[in-house]
């Protein structure tokens, strides 16, 4: 079976089969992953085994078991074996027997935990291991909560365009268009774009409700100013990049996308940093949320392009952007666009050359 559809999580885990770990059914404990403390997981269990071959009264059938009953081809099977020593058959949890709730003919289960910084582990409970083979999958996958943020995670494939941000390949690269005709190397196209979903939260510098794909700004959803539990890039109103902040099996910290179709674009902490990469070579570089500023947490701070044109933003004392430099690779300066502000808004944006002439 492939990864299920849960609402409000993503597939967390990587094992070997359609990303769920295979269970040994010899008695040995399998430790799967690290879940993080306080966030909550599902862990679905699927598939079956063979338990004993030809016995227990009809010796041509083979009986099989699943994560919480055995038995599987009686009319009822049993969530216990039979013999001297009958123990409730099917995957443990952490040492605790199993307890996946009533009989699923789908041979498929799903359990609700909260993790507390700890491995997961799974044990196949028997009294009898030496004819046990995992011959039907018998598996567990980890699903990691990313709640319902309102927000889908678009992977952009083979494309999509924004005001006037083309977002191209399902490497989601993208090409800033230049503020004016004939500007040499990146500019900031500040075509705004209006957003009623969740992407226009909190004040926005151009007026609530509306975004600047050209300059996005991070937003964050769970976790704490210091460990984000998850992180969005919104590039326009139906185009949001979703990041889940995962443990991997030695306990570092990665962001990886929600969207298993989301290409290949990454979001990296550096610092006191966030770095948003695409497989063209353009990078995206934003405040991390530790700014006591609140318009500084997630800021845009710099863009830099393939061939190294590079557009880099200054902030004023509240976070604001102040101004917008270009420069060319090698780092000559371009243009400047130098922001004011009344009443917390921007009231006007001057483009100035080099030589601080206004060019509008």
């Amino acid at each position: 079976m492939m990864a299920i559809d849960i609402p409000g999580y993503r597939l967390a885990s990587e094992g070997s089969f359609d990303g769920g770990y295979i269970v040994p059914v010899d008695g040995s404990t399998l430790f799967v992953m690290p879940l993080e403390t306080g966030l909550r997981y599902k862990l679905v269990a699927e598939g079956r085994m063979l338990i004993r071959p030809g016995y227990w009264g009809n010796p041509s059938v083979d009986y099989h078991a699943d994560a919480e009953f055995t038995r599987l081809e009686d009319a009822q099977p049993s969530d216990a074996n039979k013999g001297d020593n009958p123990v409730d058959v099917g995957i443990g949890i952490n040492g605790r027997q199993p307890d996946w709730g009533s009989y699923q003919a789908s041979n498929v289960y799903i359990k609700d935990v909260v993790g507390d910084g700890s491995f997961l582990s799974l044990r196949f409970w028997d009294n009898y291991y030496p004819d046990n083979t995992n011959d039907g999958n018998l598996r567990v996958s980890v699903y990691q909560e990313i709640g319902d943020l309102g927000l889908n995670d678009d992977p952009c494939d083979p494309g999509c365009t924004m005001s006037g941000v083309s977002l191209a390949d399902g490497d989601a690269s993208f090409r800033f268009s230049p503020t004016r005709s004939g500007a040499a190397g990146l500019t900031s196209n500040l075509g705004l774009e209006r957003s009623n979903d969740r992407s226009t939260l909190g004040s926005q510098s151009f007026g609530n409700g509306w975004i600047t794909p050209g300059t996005p700004q991070l937003l964050t959803f769970g976790g704490t100013a210091a460990e984000p539990g998850t992180v969005v890039l919104p590039f326009g109103s139906r185009d949001h990049r979703v990041f889940v902040r995962t443990l991997d099996a030695s306990g570092g910290v990665s962001y990886v996308r929600s969207n298993p179709a989301g290409g290949s674009d990454t979001l990296a902490r550096s610092g006191n940093t966030f770095v948003f990469r695409t497989a063209s070579g353009s990078t995206l570089t934003f405040n991390d949320f530790t700014a006591s500023a609140p318009a500084a947490r997630g800021q845009f701070l710099s863009r830099t392009d393939a061939s190294g044109n590079r557009l880099a933003a200054a902030l004023n004392a509240d976070g604001t952007i102040s101004r917008l430099d270009g420069f060319l690779a090698g780092g000559t300066p371009t243009e400047s666009q130098v922001f004011s502000y009344a009443a917390g808004k921007v009231s006007r944006i001057d483009v100035k050359r080099p030589d601080s002439t206004v060019v509008r």
